[in-house]
């Protein structure tokens, strides 16, 4: 099973991305650019590039050709793996760097799915915080895309799902971070992102639910939570968990708490 890439933005640490070189989107689909106009490339070439862009190290051929055309023998699986770097190679540059039996792409490419996987990791590995220049990304640069969503490939299972779960996590771990440095604006549209991907995903609007009380809005957090809750009854069929019932519990004593200094006065 390929595994996702955790370095660089562009590939590798320390290396930028070279203008003359390709660049290769494969988050909602795929796109192959050279200087900024797009690339035309046949199926066998894309499967190929987009196979190796998922990769964290350089691949055997043999590795290859089983995973992208298992259902072929080994001797003509190795036939289309030359046939497709034979087409890549015709777009104009290496795109990707062969050694005797290994495969990789060229490190100077700039890859998308690579660049927002090394920064969900980033967030991940500094608790949500900023740590230097550049390191706090936009909160459109953590959104859930979905990796090649028309491609039907068993190989993409795995990374599709792992990218996918990094980015919902790095977006929640940011929306706490914002929220203890009372920027609640952002913490609560990095929930609602979490939201609009998972609808049923109880850590974000319980993290939600927070943001609102941290703010000083109980009020719209019993509603987030109680709407939570709805949903799950009458879209599922299902109870949320003891933790929404926890909170929802929490807003009510904090809200009488209130109440009662408020009418006790000074």
């Amino acid at each position: 099973m390929p595994a996702l890439i955790a370095k660089g933005a562009t590939g590798a640490p320390g290396r930028t991305a070279d203008p003359g070189m390709a660049a290769l989107s494969l988050l909602g689909g795929f796109r192959l650019q050279m200087e900024g106009r797009n690339v035309e490339v046949c199926r066998s070439a894309q499967r190929l590039s987009a196979y190796l862009a998922i990769q964290d190290r350089p691949v055997s051929r043999e590795r290859v050709a089983c995973d992208l055309w298992p259902d072929l023998q080994p001797t003509d699986a190795l036939a289309r793996v030359r046939d497709a770097l034979y087409r890549l190679r015709r777009v104009g540059t290496d795109l990707v760097e062969g050694s005797g039996m290994w495969l990789s792409l060229d490190e100077r490419m700039h890859v998308d799915v690579r660049h927002r996987w090394h920064r969900a990791r980033a967030v991940l590995a500094g608790g949500g915080g900023s740590h230097g220049p550049g390191s706090s990304p936009a909160l459109d640069e953590l959104a859930p895309r979905p990796l090649l969503p028309t491609w039907d490939e068993a190989w993409l299972a795995g990374p599709r799902h792992d990218l996918w779960l990094t980015c919902v996590r790095a977006l929640e771990c940011l929306a706490q971070d914002r929220a203890d440095q009372k920027r609640f604006l952002d913490a609560e549209v990095a929930c609602r992102i979490v939201i609009e991907a998972e609808p049923y995903r109880e850590s974000a609007h319980l993290l939600l639910a927070d943001v609102y009380l941290a703010e000083g809005n109980p009020g719209q957090a019993l509603v987030t939570v109680r709407e939570y809750a709805s949903r799950m009854r009458r879209e599922l069929g299902l109870d949320a968990g003891p933790a929404v019932a926890f909170v929802t519990r929490s807003i009510h004593r904090r809200s009488s708490v209130v109440s009662r200094s408020v009418a006790a006065g000074p």
